[in-house]
């Protein structure tokens, strides 16, 4: 009888855990889609997020080394793709010391801009740093905000010059821990909002909230979930109450998104998590990288960069520019352009 019971429960179990590797992408084959000259225009450690200012063509991204067992202090640059000679340039700040940058937000109001990103210190504590833009490649330093809230932040958005969501990715700190997490896919991320005094709890219940977006024509913000593979649309009902509204199925593995001012949602996707998994712990195996966009009117989507990791392995931000493509990787030390697939 119990042995009986005993072989049911492991068919169920075997049965799930396919289940579960199959929508991780542990068994999806990648394709290089197109043969598109690619072009290295910086060669930086960990150019995880990238921002845009459509405006003025600066780029703007962060440099961080995850991927290490000794991480040195990471650093923020920027790129004028007016130039015809593409040039990383670093911008300079004293403070923090201790910086180890994840997610970017870039916000013009007034007559001034600034930059944000998520810190994980040393001491695995978080806050969110906020930049003021200066002259002659300076950044100031507003602040650093934190709070018992601020678990795993991810991604950021800012709204004002001290107001922004941030995503809870809900990782446990405990490596067996956020394995059992991912396998059963427990949702346990957030979305907080901060208002310049306080952090609030909008939305919860996410799997695995990374990349987070505005589309200003549509006052809404969009939330990718990696574990899932949706993109989220929430309503602005006010700025600390966010409705959902609708989604979009990109595919598993999605991780920054960024929207263009016309309305297309470009979302970096890593189709094999498992493969990133390996990857970010120095394996030699690359991980696939791929592009997708989705036009927020129409809801039509279309892949504009795919690759089985030689060009790019573990894909993690891609902004489009004047018909080029800047792609950002969570660990490579390189930032690509590309011509846009047609």
């Amino acid at each position: 009888m119990w042995v009986k019971v005993a072989g049911i429960l492991l068919l169920i179990a075997g049965g799930y855990a396919m289940v579960r590797l199959t929508s991780l992408g542990a068994f999806s084959k990648i394709e290089d889609v197109a043969d598109l000259p690619v072009k290295v225009i910086a060669e930086i450690p960990g150019p995880e997020d990238l921002e845009l200012n459509h405006s003025s063509g600066v780029l703007y991204f962060i440099s961080s080394s995850p991927c290490s067992e000794n991480p040195g202090r990471g650093g923020i640059y920027f790129i004028d793709l007016n130039q015809d000679t593409r040039q990383a340039l670093a911008f300079e700040f004293e403070q923090p010391l201790d910086f180890h940058p994840h997610g970017l937000s870039y916000l013009h109001q007034g007559d001034s801009q600034y930059l944000f990103t998520n810190n994980h210190r040393s001491d695995g504590t978080h806050c969110v740093e906020i930049f003021r833009i200066m002259k002659d490649n300076q950044l100031e330093h507003l602040g650093s905000i934190t709070d018992p809230l601020l678990t795993s932040p991810n991604d950021l958005v800012a709204i004002g010059p001290r107001s922004f969501y941030v995503t809870n990715d809900g990782r446990a700190h405990d490596r067996f821990t956020r394995s059992v997490d991912t396998f059963l896919g427990r949702k346990t991320g957030k979305v907080l909002f901060f208002d310049g005094k306080q952090f609030t709890t909008v939305v919860d219940n996410l799997n695995f909230p990374n990349g987070i977006a505005l589309d200003t024509n549509n006052k809404q913000v969009l939330v990718a979930e990696t574990l899932s593979g949706y993109v989220n649309t929430y309503q602005m009902v006010d700025k600390n109450l966010l409705r959902l509204v609708d989604g979009y199925y990109a595919g598993v593995g999605i991780d920054n998104i960024n929207v263009t001012p016309n309305g297309l949602l470009v979302a970096a996707i890593h189709p094999n998590l498992l493969a990133l998994s390996k990857h970010m712990k120095g394996s030699p195996k690359p991980s696939p990288s791929k592009v997708v966009q989705i036009d927020l009117n129409s809801g039509v989507q279309s892949i504009i960069y795919q690759n089985k990791g030689g060009q790019i392995s573990g894909i993690s931000s891609a902004i489009p520019y004047q018909g080029l493509l800047y792609l950002g990787a969570v660990c490579d030390p390189v930032l690509l352009e590309l011509e846009i697939m047609d």
